[in-house]
């Protein structure tokens, strides 16, 4: 008997593949997801084992033979396969093309909703001319015998007219929940199957979700939780808006709604992500939380070198694919990893799917640019639709967003909750002049004679550097997105350290000066005791506001946050909205030295975005909610991601000084990562020490005159997507800056 091969690493036989993805299913099933599932059960039994079929002719498997050292299956006429998933629907049966067919609903063919799960599967278009595929499945016919294939075949040429049908504006409203469940459950299947992993992980022990939060609790030194708290498991079957002060205890409101049922819970920064993937883990285990975003790997890896959290070398590579493929009962991530699958990119399924019956935590979601909102929103009132539950947590959030929800209030699938303390914490003073004036250094000045512990934000680094030089008296520490990571880890480890009085009380009365940007701002625990910033769009101040008097009363009527007029205009427009910061500015000046109270935080945001519709923030936010709700699409992942990002000309690079420094060093890690004959964990761990020496910047204009390949002697650094950076200064204490006389046209952001 010859093996008709599915896979080649490792070898995996065509019958043993389907049986694997079949079996995934049903234990899958078992997870009680949703009606839909065991409703047309039969329906994605067929289409899961049909899926694959089509590997089975001569060029395919060929080629694998040749990668396993095995003799030809035989002789074709085609040098390579037609993609197998085209082929895959020319095995469909008579009888299996009848059964879909008794499935038809109105105006919806169960048979071409098989038809496009299959074909597009791996989602590559198909060709405009299908002659080749026609002269392709003649040629399986011809060998059925050799291929071992029982059942008769025939050619399926319209696979583009079905595509053209299902996607149209006029049909695609009625597929869509289908196409998400019979595709998406394809694609989780699939890859649970060939990870050899299961689709959904249990949470651990069974059952004990409840138990570990208590426990979580207790460690925390949490004796109760308030009423407020405890009320989110009474809507633990809803959706729920929920607006509470900054340092409420949104974290353990979440916690108590997600009530043990399979959850994402999503953020805008990777700092903010590994501080509350912590948090998650310190409650419910790391056998229970994932932690997703660009550089999650790396975080896995340094863990498991520093506590040995996996017995295994490969442990942590299978618990990383668990954490990829979101099987993870609870998942800490960058809202950049589930929800730019709002743009419909070949794929999305897998990702609106698996948010079908999950529960989405957004933390802050007024922190996101006016696009990213308004893809947020999309696809939380998509997901709503498919059975998927969301929380919106929030201190505040202007009255357009929660319009937009209007409709899932009023049929009573979404919650409304409001808390606010009655601590106050805040007393602003507007300073009409920037950081760099002689206020502002008077302020710091008195804050250290005092034992106070100051934060300054400006908006952006070359700002943050500036003031980090001016005031270099006071022994400044700066945290900005420019340091190579190496350096910008030790920095964020040593901001928590010093506002950390819990496990670090000998900090409490030392006096220090942090210079930040908006890193610093979302779901970060940090506590300062004064706070001087750049004026910004409300929803950022308010942000920047949550770390200072974070949670503790202030009775002084004493000014602790002062506000100051930018120093870099353009630059800062391009950060930031322009008539909404100054919109900010002008209300603020009403409360000009006054007790801000979190009622008069959330009436500011209704009067800064009250009358926004001319404005070109709202234009903005708009303009991408119509273009998805149309049915805008992507190309590609990556590409959604920009697009959600609201980010373009984004750049991993090595400043030329780090490269200069560390030149043999960089050389070899590129030599060693293309080292085939090291493991995985090996060369991931060289990588990690790779993108130790790197910084993310954004570039407009005319890249090439900053950008250039790393001249390495050996490897390929194209493949990595890295880059040397020139025209830059480096040192471990003010980061990369740009030097002010470099002759350039490309602009730095």
């Amino acid at each position: 008997m010859i093996n008709i091969y599915a896979k080649s690493k490792p070898p995996e036989s065509l019958i043993d593949h389907t049986n694997h993805l079949l079996q995934s299913f049903e234990r899958f099933k078992r997870y009680q997801i949703s009606s839909q599932i065991n409703n047309y059960s039969e329906c994605i039994k067929r289409i899961l084992y049909y899926h694959d079929q089509g590997k089975a002719n001569i060029p395919f498997q060929n080629l694998i033979r040749k990668s396993l050292k095995l003799e030809p299956l035989g002789k074709s006429a085609f040098n390579k396969s037609i993609p197998h998933e085209w082929l895959s629907l020319s095995f469909i049966s008579e009888e299996d093309e009848s059964f879909f067919h008794s499935l038809d609903y109105k105006n919806i063919s169960f048979y071409d909703l098989a038809c496009y799960s299959i074909a597009f599967h791996h989602s590559r278009s198909f060709p405009a001319n299908s002659k080749e595929l026609e002269l392709q499945v003649k040629e399986i016919i011809d060998n059925s015998d050799l291929l071992e294939i029982k059942n008769e075949l025939y050619t399926v040429t319209d696979i583009k007219g079905i595509q053209s049908k299902i996607e149209s504006p006029e049909y695609w409203p009625s597929y869509f929940p289908y196409v998400v469940y019979f595709k998406g459950i394809l694609h989780k299947c699939d890859y649970a199957a060939s990870a050899h992993i299961e689709a959904e992980q249990v949470y651990e022990p069974e059952g004990k979700y409840s138990d570990h939060f208590t426990e979580g609790l207790k460690k925390k030194d949490i004796k109760a939780l308030y009423d407020y708290q405890l009320k989110a498991c009474e809507y633990s079957d809803k959706s729920i808006i929920f607006i509470a002060s900054t340092g409420a205890g949104k974290t353990e409101y979440s916690m108590n709604w997600i009530n043990g049922d399979k959850a994402f819970y999503l953020l805008g920064l990777r700092t903010a992500v590994n501080a509350m993937y912590d948090r998650f883990t310190d409650m419910f285990s790391k056998e229970n939380v994932g932690l997703l975003h660009g550089e999650s790997i790396y975080r896995l890896l340094d863990d498991d070198k520093n506590n040995n959290d996996y017995e295994d070398d490969e442990d942590v590579f299978t618990q990383h694919t668990k954490i990829r493929q979101l099987s993870m009962p609870i998942t800490v991530a960058t809202a950049d990893q589930l929800i730019p699958s709002v743009f419909k990119f070949p794929g999305f399924e897998f990702y609106y799917f698996t948010a079908s019956y999950s529960k989405i935590v957004i933390d802050e979601i007024q922190s996101f640019a006016p696009e990213t909102i308004a893809s947020i929103v999309v696809f939380l009132k998509e997901i709503q639709r498919l059975g998927g539950k969301f929380l919106l947590m929030t201190a505040t959030l202007p009255q357009f967003i929660i319009n937009e929800f209007n409709e899932l209030y009023e049929s009573g699938v979404l919650a409304r909750e409001c808390f606010h303390s009655q601590k106050r914490r805040h007393v602003i003073k507007l300073i009409g002049d920037n950081l760099s004036c002689n206020s502002a250094e008077q302020i710091i000045d008195d804050a250290f004679k005092t034992e106070k512990k100051v934060l300054v934000i400006s908006n952006t680094v070359a700002g943050a550097q500036r003031l980090a030089e001016r005031y270099s008296s006071f022994e400044p520490e700066l945290l900005h997105s420019r340091f190579i990571r190496s350096d910008r880890k030790k920095k964020e480890d040593k901001i928590f350290d010093e506002t950390d009085y819990v496990n670090h009380p000998e900090n409490k009365n030392k006096s220090c000066l942090w210079i930040s940007t908006q890193i610093v701002e979302a779901s970060l625990d940090i506590d300062f005791d004064i706070l001087l910033t750049e004026n910004a769009t409300i929803d950022a101040l308010f942000q920047r506001f949550g770390r200072c008097w974070r949670k503790r009363v202030y009775d002084s009527s004493e000014p602790n946050i002062y506000i100051f007029k930018p120093e870099d205009e353009g630059i800062n427009n391009l950060i930031y909205d322009k008539e909404i910061s100054e919109k900010t500015w002008n209300i603020l000046m009403g409360y000009n030295e006054m007790h801000i109270s979190e009622e008069d935080k959330q009436e500011i945001i209704d009067k800064v975005f009250s009358d926004i519709e001319n404005t070109d923030y709202y234009k903005k936010y708009k303009r991408i909610k119509e273009l998805l709700t149309l049915g805008l699409r992507a190309e590609k992942a990556n590409e959604a991601r920009d697009l959600f990002r609201n980010i373009n000309s984004n750049y991993t690079v090595i400043p030329e000084p780090v490269f200069n420094k560390h030149k043999e060093k960089i050389e070899q890690l590129f030599a060693d990562i293309d080292n085939r004959e090291l493991g995985a964990k090996e060369r991931y761990s060289l990588k990690n020490e790779l993108f130790g020496f790197t910084v993310p910047v954004q570039l407009l204009g005319k890249r090439h005159e900053l950008l250039h390949p790393i001249p390495v002697l050996k490897g390929n650094p194209r493949k990595l997507d890295i880059w040397l950076l020139e025209g830059v200064n480096y040192d471990s204490k003010k980061g990369a800056e740009f030097i002010k006389c470099y002759k350039t046209s490309a602009k730095i952001i």
